[in-house]
């Protein structure tokens, strides 16, 4: 009964999946390859915390693989990514390890610096474009300088 029942299963997976049922019936006999053994995901599991707590939480997955590879260890990077998704160890970024600070700071009482040439780029009045120290529309004058502008 077993053995029909298999028969009427890889015909109805070969047709649904639309592959020979030489392929479900290799499917189905591996099937004891690929379990994994008993104790292997909690081994892989610990290594996976050492190294994340080795680098203080800055791995994500792919150096975590890179970091079993390098030590000699033959995983997926799926794997890893499942197995830190669901256990939820993740990754810190650099600006939370870190704040992003510039290297020149401004001085709490600074003065602002003269301006030395004497510029004056205020409107006139409201609504008209702002003029140079000589009453001309700095946007005319830009427009006259440029290779662009039309006669």
């Amino acid at each position: 009964m077993r053995a029909i029942l298999q028969v009427a299963v890889v015909r109805f997976c070969a047709e649904c999946w639309g592959v020979l049922r030489s392929t479900c019936y290799a499917h189905l006999a591996s099937r004891s390859a690929r379990a994994v053994p008993e104790g292997v995901e909690e081994l892989l599991v610990g290594e996976i915390r050492v190294l994340h707590a080795g680098s203080r939480g800055a791995y994500g997955a792919p150096r975590i693989h890179a970091a079993l590879r390098r030590a000699g260890r033959i995983v997926n990077g799926k794997r890893v990514e499942r197995l830190m998704r669901v256990l939820r160890i993740t990754a810190i970024t650099a600006i939370t390890r870190r704040r992003r600070c510039g290297l020149t700071r401004q001085a709490r009482r600074a003065l602002s610096a003269a301006d030395l040439i004497g510029r004056d780029s205020t409107a006139p009045r409201p609504g008209l474009p702002p003029t140079g120290s000589n009453g001309s529309s700095l946007a005319h004058r830009a427009s006259v300088r440029s290779p662009r502008a039309t006669p």
